[in-house]
C-alpha cells in the first residue's frame, strides 16, 4: 500500500482530538491496533464502541476530545493483513428469502467499514423526510426533526470534509454553503436539465483531506492512523463482538468479543456504541439474550430487525440531441418527492449520468422510497453459522404495492422528461439495483413498543 498524506484541513473537532499528531504524514500502515486481551483487562473504560465505520470513528472524534477514554472494537482487519481479512469474511454468514438481495456482497468487514468502498456522496436527509407522510408507520413517527439535527449534519460534514455548491430546488436547507468548489462542474448538464423543467446538483461530497485529493475520504486510510495514536484510544482489529451482559439495572455492563481463532473475553465500559450498520447490529442485539431479555437486547416489542429498507433504483437511457457529458458527470434532484407525498405516495431521486465524451446518450436513475414494512425483517437464522457456529443473518425482503405503484409513477416522469429534451427511444432496465445502503432495523421512538432506541 503506498504511503499517503494526512490532512485534515476545516475539520476542527478532528484537529483538536488529534492534537499534534495531525499535523503529521501518516499511511495507513501506521495504524496503533491493540489486542483484544488487553482491552479485556482494562477498568477505566468509558465508551466501547462497537464498529470502526464513519459513524463509530467520528463518534470516537469527539468522545475524545472530550476527554473520554475510547475502545472501538472491530471485527474485519486492516486490508493490508490478507490472513486477517480472508477470516474476517468467514464471519459473513448470510441468507435472503424473497426479493433477490446480494446481502453479502453489500458489506465490509475491515478496519475503517464501508468507506473502502463507499462513492463519497453525502447529502443530507430532507425536511420532510421526518414529517408523518404516507409512508410513515402510525405508531412510530420520527421522534425529532430535520431542524435538530442540523448542528450533528454541520459537525459530521467537517469530519468528512464534505464539499459542495450551492444546492438548488428540493435540497435540504443550510445555514451556510458548503465549502467549494465541487468535485466536478456540471453546469452544461444544468442548463439542459432545465430545459426538462428539473434543478440538478452535484452531489455533496466527502472528499480525501488532500489538497490534490478527487477521490472519496477512506477512513482506513485517512483517519485511523492519526486517531489511533491518541493516548486515550484503543484500535482492536479482529475482535467481533458476540453478545452483551446486561445487570440488574438493566443497564449494559460489558459485551463478550471473540478472537479469529474464537477466544473470548469480556470489555467492561460505562457506555457502549453499536455503530456496525444494520445487519450486524441486529444480530447482536437478538443474539444478546438474558433471563430478562429473552428475545434479544431492546426486543421487548419485537421490532429489532424489523423495517429493513434500501435505495432500490432502476436505470433508464436514452440519446439526448447536444449533450455529451462524461461518466463523472452526475445532477441528481428530489424535488418530486414533496409532490409526490402530498399525492398520498412515496418520494422518489432522479440521477442524470453523462457518458464519455462524444456520446450524447443519457442515464436517469430512478431512485424509490422503501415503506417501513415490519415485515421485511433480519431475524437470526436457523440455517447458515459463521466461523464460530453462531447463528448468521437471514433478510426477508419484499416489495409491497407502495412499491411497485412507485415504480410505475417514476417511469411515467422519467419517460416525460425524455420528451421534454427531445429523445426517444428510450431504454428501460427492468433489473432492480442496490446502492447498499442498509436502512432500519433499529428505529428510533418513543414507544418502546414500536420502537428501539429511544431520541434521548
Amino acid at each position: 500500500m503506498k504511503r499517503r498524506e494526512f490532512l485534515f484541513g476545516a475539520a476542527g473537532s478532528l484537529l483538536l482530538a488529534l492534537g499534534a499528531c495531525a499535523r503529521r504524514k501518516w499511511s495507513a500502515e501506521d495504524t496503533r491496533f491493540a489486542v483484544l486481551q488487553d482491552a479485556a483487562a482494562r477498568s477505566d473504560i468509558d465508551v466501547c464502541i462497537i464498529g470502526s465505520g464513519p459513524a463509530g470513528s467520528a463518534l470516537a472524534i469527539d468522545l475524545l476530545s472530550a476527554g473520554k477514554r475510547v475502545v472501538i472494537l472491530e471485527s474485519g482487519s486492516a486490508h493490508a493483513d490478507t490472513v486477517g481479512m480472508a477470516r474476517a469474511q468467514k464471519l459473513d454468514a448470510y441468507e435472503t428469502f424473497g426479493l433477490d438481495y446480494p446481502l453479502a456482497d453489500t458489506r465490509v468487514r475491515a478496519v475503517g467499514g464501508t468507506t473502502a468502498v463507499w462513492t463519497g456522496r453525502t447529502p443530507r436527509m430532507l425536511p420532510g423526510d421526518f414529517e408523518p407522510h404516507p409512508l410513515t408507520p402510525p405508531d412510530n413517527p420520527w421522534p425529532f426533526g430535520y431542524e435538530d439535527l442540523k448542528p450533528y449534519y454541520r459537525r459530521a460534514e467537517q469530519t468528512l470534509h464534505v464539499v459542495g455548491s450551492p444546492m438548488g430546488a428540493g435540497r435540504a436547507p443550510r445555514d451556510r454553503d458548503l465549502p467549494g468548489p465541487p468535485l466536478v462542474d456540471i453546469s452544461e448538464m444544468r442548463i439542459l436539465a432545465r430545459r426538462a423543467g428539473l434543478t440538478v446538483d452535484f452531489p455533496p461530497f466527502a472528499q480525501r483531506p488532500d489538497p490534490a485529493g478527487k477521490e472519496p475520504i477512506r477512513f482506513a486510510r485517512d483517519v485511523l492512523p492519526a486517531l489511533s495514536r491518541h493516548r486515550d484510544l484503543a484500535l482492536v482489529p479482529g475482535a467481533t463482538a458476540v453478545g452483551f451482559d446486561i445487570g440488574s439495572s438493566g443497564r449494559v455492563t460489558s459485551v463478550h468479543a471473540k478472537t479469529y481463532s474464537g477466544i473470548e473475553h469480556e470489555v467492561r465500559a460505562r457506555a457502549f456504541v453499536i455503530a456496525c450498520g444494520a445487519v450486524e447490529t441486529t444480530r447482536l442485539l437478538l443474539r444478546s439474550r438474558t433471563p430478562a431479555f429473552p428475545n434479544g437486547l431492546g426486543n421487548g416489542g419485537d421490532r429489532v430487525g424489523r423495517h429493513f429498507m434500501e435505495h432500490p433504483y432502476r436505470e433508464f437511457a436514452a440519446r439526448v440531441p447536444g449533450s455529451t457529458f462524461s461518466r463523472w458527470q452526475v445532477g441528481r434532484t428530489y424535488e418530486h418527492c414533496a409532490p409526490l407525498r402530498a399525492a398520498g405516495s412515496g418520494g422518489i431521486s432522479l440521477a442524470l449520468y453523462g457518458r464519455p465524451k462524444g456520446d450524447d446518450e443519457i442515464t436517469i436513475k430512478l431512485g424509490i422510497e422503501m415503506r417501513p414494512d415490519a415485515a421485511n425483517r433480519i431475524v437470526l437464522s436457523d440455517r447458515v453459522t459463521d466461523r464460530f457456529g453462531d447463528a448468521g443473518a437471514a433478510l426477508h425482503m419484499r416489495f409491497t404495492d407502495d412499491e411497485e405503484r412507485l415504480w410505475e409513477r417514476g417511469d411515467a416522469i422519467v419517460r416525460s422528461l425524455f420528451a421534454k429534451l427531445g429523445s426517444g427511444g428510450i431504454t428501460a432496465g427492468n433489473t432492480v439495483g442496490w446502492p447498499h445502503h442498509h436502512l432500519g432495523g433499529a428505529r428510533t421512538g418513543k414507544d418502546r413498543a414500536t420502537s428501539v432506541v429511544d431520541p434521548e
